[in-house]
């Protein structure tokens, strides 16, 4: 009784522990988190300046920009340039004027818009091509709704403003690189060809720098991708080792061995078992043995189910078959009661381990 009760504990413990070990990968990736850095911006602190900014700077603008606060600007977008713009421009206070960007990958905005959800963020970097004074304007389009709106820009998606590179005489199929460890300004600002003159709102309520730890991801990443391939290896093994059960003492049913019902059932589906229609409803009424004591009967007999027993005997049949007659495999299915070569071939198989044509040529002393 107890070596019953530790079979059948022993399958949930194992279960319980490999669900443990599949969770070990989590631990690779609980401090990544921990990882990421960010740097605010903080808006109208001593490190850094907001202006408004708006296309009076080239000719012909007449778009009006005010800054409300230090984090909201208040804009009028009127004709005049050829693409009426206007925003605000945030840069790094400081003699230097430039702020080292090179160790983040990503910048993340919070801000809302009361026109326009259209809008333009322009990093302003020093340009390793065009010179040392020139600055490099390089551009991502992102949308801002009229509530506040979280958006994660990684800076692989900025790109020089087209603009820029035909006014420096750079062909647009170039591709130049952006030298994010001299920033000079970030831009957020909004355009329009539908100018109405009614007055907008961009207000910031967060800005950080992201740097994400890529390393650590793909370590985490190749960790957790071996560890997973090592336990669905170990346990495939372990799943084909043969396992050693404790022998249980059973009382012997002296009855069901010499149960005349068994003998005339198994006597029965020895006789019909070559009937491809052959049911357990056929089997009861030809034996005369009632449907439901017919499994019961079968199991005392060391079958696991009526389909086991009859594949049992027509499998044993077909072999008589393969090893003393040169019929074909179809044949010799349909002999033993297969409907389909294909249904004998995968039965045979499973209980065999190997094809009917491959049994047939295996030598025998």
């Amino acid at each position: 009784m107890n070596d019953q009760r530790a079979m059948m504990v022993s399958p949930n413990r194992f279960a319980f522990v490999k669900i443990i070990i599949l969770l070990v990968p989590l631990l690779f990736w609980i401090p990544i988190p921990l990882l990421y850095e960010k740097t605010v911006v903080a808006l109208g602190s001593s490190n850094w300046k907001t202006f408004a900014i708006s296309d009076t700077v080239e000719a012909g603008g007449k778009s009006i920009s005010k800054m409300v606060d230090s984090s909201a600007v208040k804009i009028t977008l009127y004709k005049g340039a050829r693409h009426p713009w206007a925003g605000m421009i945030i840069e790094p206070s400081g003699s230097d004027s430039f702020f080292d960007a090179s160790h983040y990958d990503a910048m993340e905005i919070s801000a809302s818009t009361s026109g326009a959800d259209a809008t333009v963020i322009t990093l302003e970097t020093r340009s390793v091509l065009a010179g040392a004074k020139s600055l490099q304007p390089s551009e991502c389009f992102i949308s801002i709704k009229s509530h506040p709106t979280k958006v994660r820009v990684p800076f692989s998606q900025f790109s020089p403003a087209q603009w820029w590179m035909r006014s420096m005489g750079f062909d647009l199929t170039q591709t130049l690189p952006i030298d994010f460890s001299r920033l000079a300004s970030i831009n957020i600002r909004t355009g329009s060809e539908e100018i109405t003159g009614k007055p907008e709102t961009i207000r910031l309520y967060d800005m950080s720098l992201i740097h994400t730890p890529k390393l650590a991801i793909l370590i985490a990443t190749v960790f957790s991708f071996l560890w997973l391939i090592t336990c669905g290896i170990f346990f495939a093994v372990r799943r084909k080792r043969p396992t050693t059960k404790p022998l249980v003492y059973r009382k012997l049913d002296v009855r069901s061995v010499a149960d005349e019902d068994a003998e005339r059932l198994i006597s029965y589906i020895q006789t019909r078992h070559a009937d491809t229609d052959l049911t357990l409803e056929n089997i009861a009424a030809g034996s005369g043995i009632h449907s439901k004591k017919i499994p019961a009967l079968l199991k005392a007999r060391g079958y696991d189910s009526f389909k086991s027993c009859l594949n049992g005997i027509r499998l044993e049949h077909a072999k008589e078959l393969l090893l003393k007659t040169d019929r074909g495999v179809s044949e010799i299915a349909l002999d033993v009661g297969y409907n389909t070569v294909t249904h004998f071939n995968r039965i045979f198989k499973e209980v065999q381990g190997i094809s009917p044509s491959e049994f047939r040529k295996v030598p025998r002393a």
